[in-house]
């Protein structure tokens, strides 16, 4: 009865994929088709990636550094990051609350790891902009890396702009992360650093 009912509920995610699609040629895709099953199993399978990213769960501390040009004077402040595992496993939920020059922050990023792109995602928004930012990224060769690249909104013109992020994972207890930005010609400059550390429960 499991397999069955499990059998179904691929059909319905396939069905939905084929009523999101267009397709431009004339071939019946029948629903017994048995590599469109194996392609939604191996799409939501949880692996060694996803469980990398399971393994932030808890609450942290960051201590973060942000330069607002290439050569200003850093400003420092503290904030909490809350990390949750969801989605079965699939996605890292981190919520991040403190203070930035004066002004109360709060902010959110998802990142997930797509089994059939094999790049990992991240959504991030947060209440100093009314803009999402998105990016993918690859895990390094030393395989506690993620470099990222994505795209963000400049306030000053609205235009599209790329950025750049790190994400350092030194051991199960420390994680930096590094973001870069374009200056007026176009080089990249660290624009922020945030050294995390989890909180012993």
């Amino acid at each position: 009865m499991k397999h069955y009912l499990k059998k179904i509920f691929y059909l319905f995610l396939i069905l939905i994929y084929l009523g999101c699609t267009t397709r431009k040629d004339n071939v019946d895709i029948t629903l017994d088709d048995k590599v469109y099953v194996m392609s939604w199993e191996k799409y939501m399978d949880v692996n060694e990636k996803h469980l990398l990213l399971s393994k932030w769960e808890g609450n942290w501390i960051g201590d973060f550094t942000v330069w607002t040009a290439p050569k200003s004077k850093p400003t420092k402040n503290t904030t909490t990051i809350k990390r949750n595992s969801i989605l079965g496993g699939r996605f890292i939920e981190s919520r991040f609350t403190g203070d930035f020059m004066d002004t109360p922050f709060e902010g959110f990023t998802i990142i997930g790891y797509n089994n059939a792109t094999k790049i990992f995602e991240q959504y991030a928004a947060d209440n100093m902009g009314t803009g999402i930012m998105t990016y993918k990224g690859k895990l390094n060769s030393d395989g506690k890396t993620i470099s990222f690249e994505g795209k963000s909104t400049d306030p000053i013109n609205g235009k599209v702009v790329t950025i750049k992020e790190m994400i350092q994972i030194i051991d199960n207890n420390t994680i930096i992360t590094e973001n870069y930005v374009p200056d007026t010609e176009g080089v990249f400059f660290k624009t922020m650093r945030i050294v995390m550390k989890r909180v012993k429960e």
